[in-house]
C-alpha cells in the first residue's frame, strides 16, 4: 500500500521525457519521485497542489492508491500518475491503472512507457483527446517492438487513464478496469468495459468470425475485447499483416471521452476488475467511498487503504476457502475536500463516532 508519495513531472529538465521549453513546474518548484516499492515507480501525489483554468478551479486535487494481489501468488497491476506542461498547452495530470494478464510484464512496461508516450502525442496532437488515443495506439506499437525483439513473449495488458486539464476530464480506456466520479454523492460511470457481453464489442468478433459469448473469446484465455499487446495470439485475434498493419478484432484501441468539470464533481475512485467485480453495485462504491472520505478527513490514501479492505472482506465472504481471489487496485483522486457534517445533529451520525480507534477497518455508518 501507498501514501504519501510526490508527484513528478515529466518535464524537468533531467527527466527522460522532457520537451523543450516546458512551462513552470508545480508552484514554481520540482516534485520528485520517490521510490515505491509496491508499484515499482513511485509516481503518487500526496497532497498535490494543482491550478486548473475554465468553469472549475481544482486548488486541492489529491491522489491515494491501494492495491493488493487478492489472494493470488503474484500482482500483475500497475498504475502511475503524473505530470506534464507542453509548451503552449495546458497543464496535464494523468492518473492510471493497468491490469495485467499473463504476469506484469507488459503491464510494467506500458506504465513506463506512457508518460513518453503521452508528451510525444501531446506535443503533435491538435487536442487531448487526439493526444490520448495516439499515446494509446504508441503503447501497442512499443508492445509489439518487445515482442519483437524478444524481451516480452507473452501477455497483455488493460489500461484505464484519467487526464484531468484545464477544467476537463479526458478518459482513454482499453479493456475492464472502470472509473467512477462522485457528483455531488451521485455515481457517473466515465467508461464502458470492453467485455464481450458488449454489443459492440461482440459486432466486431463476429464480423471477424470470432465466436465469442458473454465470458469467453473463442481461441484465447483472455475476456476482453481490447487491449495492449497479446501479439503472441495471432490469428484470428491479433497479427499483422505483410505490411505491417495491425489486423484481427482484438484491438488496442482506446475508447475516449471528454468531460467538462463543475463545481458538483467531488472526487474519481478509479480501479482494476478486482474491485467492480466483487464490490457491487458501483454505485455502492461511490457513495461509501464519499463516506469514508468525510470519516478520514478528505484523506485520499486512507479511503484507498479502506476500499481495498472492504473489497478483499466481500472477495472471501463468496469465494470457497483457499480460492485465489483477484488483484486490487483503488485510485481515489479528490477534486475539492467535502464539507465535513456537523458533529451533532439530529438528523445526522457523527461519522467518526462509527469508526474504530484506527479509523481504517470498519465501514463509516453516516448519511450523505
Amino acid at each position: 500500500m501507498v501514501s504519501g508519495l510526490s508527484l513528478p513531472d515529466v518535464n524537468r529538465e533531467d527527466s527522460p521525457f522532457a520537451v523543450s521549453s516546458p512551462s513552470s513546474i508545480l508552484n514554481g518548484s520540482c516534485c520528485r519521485p520517490t521510490p515505491d516499492p509496491a508499484s515499482e515507480h513511485g509516481l503518487l501525489p500526496n497532497p498535490v497542489q494543482q491550478l486548473f483554468g475554465g468553469d472549475v478551479e481544482l486548488r486541492q486535487l489529491r491522489c491515494g492508491v491501494s492495491c493488493d494481489a487478492g489472494g493470488r501468488a503474484s500482482n500483475d497491476d500497475r498504475h502511475i500518475l503524473f505530470s506534464t506542461a507542453v509548451a503552449g498547452r495546458p497543464r496535464c495530470t494523468v492518473v492510471a491503472v493497468l491490469d495485467g494478464h499473463h504476469a506484469h510484464h507488459v503491464a510494467a512496461a506500458v506504465r513506463d512507457e506512457l508518460p513518453r508516450a503521452f508528451v510525444a502525442a501531446q506535443a503533435a496532437a491538435r487536442d487531448l483527446a487526439a493526444a490520448l488515443s495516439s499515446a494509446v495506439r504508441a503503447l501497442d506499437e512499443h508492445v509489439h517492438g518487445l515482442y519483437a525483439a524478444g524481451a516480452v513473449s507473452t501477455g497483455g495488458t488493460t489500461l484505464l487513464a484519467h487526464v484531468l486539464s484545464d477544467g476537463v476530464l479526458y478518459t482513454a480506456n482499453v479493456g475492464d478496469c472502470k472509473g467512477m466520479l462522485s457528483v455531488r454523492g451521485a455515481g457517473e460511470a466515465l467508461n464502458t468495459c470492453h467485455n464481450p457481453d458488449v454489443p459492440g464489442e461482440r459486432a466486431r468478433f463476429a464480423d471477424a468470425g470470432v465466436a465469442v459469448s458473454a465470458d469467453f473469446i473463442l481461441a484465447s484465455d483472455i475476456n476482453v475485447c481490447r487491449s495492449i499487446g497479446d501479439w503472441d495470439l495471432g490469428s484470428p485475434l491479433k497479427w499483422r499483416d505483410e505490411a505491417g498493419r495491425p489486423r484481427g478484432p482484438l484491438v488496442g484501441d482506446a475508447e475516449v471521452t471528454v468531460r467538462a468539470l463543475d463545481g458538483r464533481d467531488e472526487f474519481l475512485v478509479v480501479g482494476s476488475d478486482g474491485l467492480w467485480d466483487y464490490y457491487s453495485p458501483e454505485s455502492s462504491v461511490v457513495s461509501d467511498a464519499r463516506r469514508a472520505l468525510r470519516a478520514f478527513h478528505n484523506d485520499p490514501q486512507a479511503c484507498a487503504d479502506w476500499l481495498v479492505k472492504q473489497t478483499l472482506l466481500r472477495q472471501r465472504a463468496v469465494l470457497h476457502s483457499g480460492t485465489p481471489g483477484d488483484n486490487i487496485t483503488v485510485a481515489v483522486v479528490s477534486l475539492r475536500p467535502l464539507p465535513q457534517l456537523p458533529r451533532h445533529s439530529s438528523s445526522r451520525l457523527n461519522l467518526r463516532a462509527a469508526l474504530p480507534e484506527d479509523g481504517r477497518a470498519s465501514p463509516p455508518s453516516a448519511h450523505t
